[in-house]
């Protein structure tokens, strides 16, 4: 897929079909949010679960924590 078509894509991109919620900043893609995380709790889990912070770092900020 072309860049131009990505971007023609992501510009267009509307998911949200109701009002916004004043307090939930990622109201705009809150169905597909809620749609993986449905599937992640379906999911089967091991015992024991580890997170390895060295595998993604990130130095930059995030405005919706």
């Amino acid at each position: 897929m072309s860049v131009n078509r990505i971007m023609k894509l992501r510009n267009n991109l509307h998911l949200a079909t109701e009002k916004p919620a004043l307090e939930d900043r990622l109201w705009k893609v809150r169905p597909i949010i809620d749609c993986v995380m449905q599937r992640c709790r379906e999911l089967p889990v091991k015992e024991n679960v580890y997170i390895d912070e060295q595998i993604t770092p990130f130095k930059g900020q995030l405005d919706i924590k």
